[in-house]
C-alpha cells in the first residue's frame, strides 16, 4: 500500500482503549497520539497547557479531566481548540502513519482514503474491574466515572460530528476488550490494519 494509514480509536471509559492503542502503535512501529493533541493545540493558540489539560483545584482525582475533552475554558476559546485539534489530526495523518485515540479522529479524517476506525467497548462488570485493577480508581469513583465519563464523551462527539459516539456508522471494526483483553485486542485491529492496508 502506498501512503501513511491511520487507525483511529474511540472507546467506552474503562475498556483499556488508550492502553491498547499504545500498545497497537508500539507494536506497529507507528506514531501515537491521544490528550497531547490538545496541548499541541493550546501550543498552537498560545494558551498555557495548563488551562487546558488540568482543571482548577476544585476537581480532584487524575481522570476527573476526561470529563471535559476540551478542558474547561470557555465555549468560545473550546470551539477555537476543536478547530485547532483538528488541523493537528489532519497534518498527523498526512505526515506519517499512525494511531490516534479519541479526539473526534474518526470524522475528522472520514474523507482520508486509508483508515480503520475501530470502537473498543467491554461490558460494565468488566470496564469496573478494569477501572479498579489496572487503572486504579477506588470503586466509587470508578462507578461514577463510568457513568460521568461515558456521557461526557457522547456530547462532546455530538456536537462537534453530529454523530453518535456508539453508532457502527463509519466505524469498520468493534472489539470487545472484555472478550479478548489487551493483547488479543490488539492482535485483532493489528490483523484487521493488516487486511485493509494491506501490509
Amino acid at each position: 500500500m502506498e501512503g501513511n494509514y491511520i487507525i483511529t480509536i474511540a472507546r467506552q471509559f474503562g475498556s483499556l482503549g488508550r492502553i491498547i492503542g499504545k500498545k497497537l502503535a508500539k507494536e506497529l512501529n507507528i506514531a501515537y497520539y491521544d490528550r497531547e493533541l490538545i496541548e499541541k493545540a493550546a501550543e498552537t493558540m498560545g494558551l498555557p497547557v495548563s488551562s487546558i489539560a488540568s482543571l482548577d483545584d476544585k476537581m480532584s482525582g487524575t481522570f476527573q479531566k476526561m470529563l471535559y475533552p476540551l478542558g474547561i475554558s470557555s465555549s468560545s476559546t473550546q470551539s477555537k481548540l476543536y478547530e485547532a485539534q483538528k488541523s493537528i489530526i489532519l497534518d498527523a495523518a498526512n505526515n506519517s502513519s499512525c494511531v490516534i485515540v479519541g479526539r473526534c479522529a474518526d470524522y475528522i479524517l472520514r474523507e482520508h482514503p486509508h483508515v480503520l476506525n475501530v470502537f473498543i467497548y467491554a461490558d460494565y462488570k468488566h470496564r469496573l474491574n478494569n477501572c479498579i485493577n489496572d487503572l486504579h480508581i477506588y470503586p466509587i469513583e470508578a462507578k461514577k466515572l463510568l457513568t460521568d465519563v461515558d456521557s461526557a464523551r457522547k456530547l462532546y462527539h455530538k456536537f462537534y460530528t453530529g454523530c453518535d459516539f456508539e453508532s457502527i456508522d463509519g466505524k469498520q471494526l468493534m472489539v470487545d476488550s472484555g472478550a479478548f483483553g489487551i493483547d488479543g485486542s490488539v492482535d485483532l485491529i493489528k490483523n484487521a490494519a493488516k487486511i485493509k492496508f494491506e501490509l
